[in-house]
């Protein structure tokens, strides 16, 4: 309050940041406040007179006049300058402000429209240590950062298994969605041809998380669940995770509502990037009527859920001609192989409950008529998790090896059988592909260390989960 003559004034002073100024952004602070110099003006005043007692505007005079007040500035000399008034000081503390107590960058990308990968950064600028919980989409880990620490955590997975969604959201032509369009999700926002991802930080326990499953070691990758963590039952494990974090409210509970809470958010954004499709009119013998599922025999992956399935075959069957009984080339056999048969192949291949994919391998459909097939994708070549590759070559050659070990259990009437030459081998993916399958985080299920924000340097392979066989 500042008192002049007659006149009083009431000034608010704002309690500067001191992180702006350099020093710790939490801590008990004294401000010193000293006045240089002050002014002010006085409203305009008429001279205003009602002496002739006639109704109307009373001003004798068009232009007011006012009073100004500018006394010269005093000169500041740090430590010595007391000001035209006493100085006085301010006391107040400055508790922990967790947004800006923690650093917090994000670089990702759409590689090729197939892979999503990312790095975060963390930096910890407290003198404690916290543990953050880090999500990234639909994914989410838990981290531990010492006092004054900074962390890099790196991820990757295919389009398809960014949260709980459907790929084609992102496909170039969608007829729903796509790059042309403008639509959101809860993880992922479409505008003029930009697409934002969403990232988020919360604030968990400083050691072992709170978890669903328990014991969820650090950085272990999981979807975040979305309904009542006491719902996450042993089934939707390793996919799900919950992690109990503070709110504002104090109150120390499950994430599963990602609207709620979070200390830091970033949504980067890009532009579509390059990409490469198949056109499957060329791709496959039986063009866009190929069934994208493990029905057709035109086309098998070494793992499924069917009891049994067909697969388009060479050879010779027995024909009748007149009285006899021929042998005749035969190129249209659709031979059913059992379960047992394709977990031969399976074991064949080094392929047991899971594959490594790379996002590279992956390729987008042309559209077909009637908007079909935007809802597809595919990949032919895979990885054991000893890091042999399984590529068409491969699987074509452990299917033909597992007819010649099979060769008592099929047909009599049929002789010297192969795979037939347009049998493309390989998975189609995403919504309408009937997956046998889940995607996780990386190779090893795991956010990663990084040491950078280079997104170059983050690989584009990732685990696929292979859903049990069925007995």
């Amino acid at each position: 309050v500042i008192r002049h003559d007659q006149a009083q004034f009431i000034y608010h002073l704002p309690a500067l940041n001191p992180a702006e100024l350099g020093l710790s952004g939490w801590g008990n602070f004294r401000l010193r406040v000293l006045l240089l110099a002050y002014g002010y003006d006085t409203q305009p005043r008429f001279v205003l007179s009602n002496a002739l007692g006639n109704e109307g505007d009373t001003r004798m005079s068009w232009k007011p006049i006012w009073l100004r007040h500018w006394p010269s500035v005093t000169a500041y000399i740090p430590g010595s300058t007391r000001g035209i008034m006493d100085p006085f000081e301010l006391l107040y503390p400055v508790t922990p402000i967790l947004n800006r107590a923690i650093g917090f960058e994000v670089a990702f990308e759409l590689h090729n429209l197939t892979t999503f990968r990312w790095v975060v950064q963390l930096t910890n600028r407290l003198d404690f240590t916290v543990g953050l919980i880090v999500q990234a989409a639909g994914w989410q880990a838990w981290i531990t950062l010492a006092a004054g620490q900074t962390r890099y955590v790196s991820g990757a997975t295919a389009v398809s298994g960014m949260g709980n969604w459907n790929a084609y959201l992102l496909h170039p032509f969608s007829p729903l969605y796509g790059w042309h369009r403008n639509w959101s999700n809860e993880f992922m926002r479409m505008a003029d041809g930009e697409c934002q991802v969403l990232f988020r930080v919360y604030l968990t326990a400083p050691d072992q998380a709170d978890c669903i499953p328990p014991e969820l070691p650090p950085l272990q990758a999981g979807l975040r669940w979305q309904f009542n963590p006491t719902d996450l039952e042993m089934r939707f494990i390793p996919r799900w995770s919950a992690i109990k974090r503070f709110s504002r409210t104090g109150v120390y509970e499950y994430d599963f509502n990602t609207a709620d809470d979070p200390i830091l958010e970033r949504t980067p954004a890009t532009r579509l990037p390059a990409y490469s499709m198949l056109d499957p009119a060329t791709y496959f013998a039986q063009g866009y009527d190929t069934a994208p599922v493990d029905t057709s025999p035109w086309h098998k992956r070494p793992w499924s859920q069917a009891q049994q399935m067909p697969i388009m075959c060479r050879g010779e069957k027995l024909s009748a001609e007149g009285f006899e009984t021929l042998w005749v080339v035969a190129d249209d056999i659709a031979l059913l192989i059992q379960h047992e048969q394709l977990a031969w192949v399976a074991a064949h291949l080094g392929v047991t409950d899971a594959v490594i994919m790379d996002g590279n391998d992956i390729r987008w459909f042309e559209i077909g008529p009637n908007n079909t097939w935007h809802n597809l994708l595919w990949i032919n070549r895979f990885y054991t998790l000893a890091g042999v590759a399984v590529d068409e070559a491969a699987m074509r050659a452990a299917f033909n090896a597992m007819l010649a070990h099979f060769n008592d259990a099929w047909p009599t009437y049929y002789r010297n059988l192969s795979v037939h030459e347009a049998v493309r081998f390989g998975s189609f993916l995403d919504n309408g592909a009937a997956e046998m399958g889940d995607y996780a985080v990386n190779e090893t299920g795991h956010f990663l260390e990084a040491d950078s924000l280079d997104i170059n340097a983050v690989s584009t392979r990732f685990l696929y989960r292979i859903k049990p066989f069925a007995s």
